[in-house]
């Protein structure tokens, strides 16, 4: 979907819940369209100042799903999904995947080299240095000694990581699939205030980690409701070279994230989660999905 489609689409939505009185957190509506992240308005006019937004993040396998301002995606892209990449490339380097090539430096003796090390699907490994990333002088007596038994240190040069912010582009990641699924009917709600401060102030704890990674595959993709807790359970994969399974959190309007925090510590062998799986209705355009969706998630009947 392009850019206009996504502008089109969110502003037939934002009139239908205008008309209904169920936009929250907004004074007045006049054909605009509003980032999910700012809640900033923007023209047909101002249609350039938007971008199209992946969720998970394009480097690990996400596509296009929703729209949010340039300023709060290139903010994401450098303050925190940056760190979850890098995470991942990380750990994948430290567990020499066949086929896969990264940079490295390599100790003979007492100096250090920059090379490449590539793993072959057959499992051996080719070294690769460059004069041009080493001092030509040291690096070519460095291969007149090379032997069959010489010993070599080799040390990955990972990426800079910092967890607080890599815990915020998962939160980030299940928070624009719930847009992407559901649109503004709910997210407006000042309960969600918090999770857009969460990835304003990536460096800060706004809201507690409710999320859990793995690479064993527990349900598959998509937005659950959480029958046992009043709150959605966001699964989705992300992946480099081995695929990784994220499940979160995230409370309805009228619950607090210490509500879901105590019932996420109840859950064990003998008390399993119960899910029910979000039904495929067009919530963006349908007013009576709309209205039971509402139902559900504010538990008053008749909204």
């Amino acid at each position: 979907m392009d850019t206009k489609s996504f502008f089109e689409k969110s502003k037939k939505q934002l009139n239908i819940l205008n008309k209904k009185g169920w936009l929250a957190n907004i004074s007045s509506y006049n054909n605009e369209y509003i980032c999910p992240l700012c809640l900033n308005k923007f023209t047909a006019e101002q249609m350039d100042e938007l971008s199209q937004e992946d969720a998970p993040q394009d480097k690990l396998g996400g596509k296009r799903i929703a729209l949010t301002c340039k300023k709060c995606n290139n903010t994401c892209g450098s303050s925190m999904d940056c760190y979850l990449i890098n995470r991942i490339e990380n750990y994948e380097n430290s567990i020499f995947i066949p086929g896969t090539k990264r940079d490295v430096k390599v100790k003979v003796a007492d100096k250090t080299f920059n090379g490449q090390l590539e793993v072959c699907s057959d499992g051996r490994m080719i070294m690769t240095n460059s004069f041009k990333q080493n001092n030509p002088t040291l690096l070519s007596e460095y291969m007149k000694q090379l032997a069959e038994d010489m010993a070599l240190s080799i040390e990955n040069k990972n990426k800079k990581v910092d967890d607080t912010r890599l815990s915020v582009a998962l939160l980030k990641n299940a928070y624009i699939i719930l847009f992407a699924k559901f649109g503004y009917t709910f997210l407006m709600d000042e309960l969600y205030d918090t999770i857009r401060e969460q990835i304003e102030k990536p460096d800060s704890e706004v809201v507690p980690k409710l999320w859990k990674i793995t690479t064993e595959r527990m349900i598959p993709d998509g937005v659950y409701l959480m029958s046992d807790c009043d709150g959605f359970l966001v699964s989705y994969t992300i992946k480099k070279n081995i695929e990784y399974y994220v499940l979160v959190a995230i409370p309805f309007p009228n619950v607090s994230f210490d509500e879901i925090v105590a019932y996420l510590t109840t859950i064990g062998p003998n008390k399993p989660m119960t899910l029910k799986k979000i039904t495929n209705r067009d919530y963006w355009q349908d007013e009576s999905a709309i209205e039971l969706l509402r139902k559900e998630i504010f538990l008053e009947k008749g909204v």
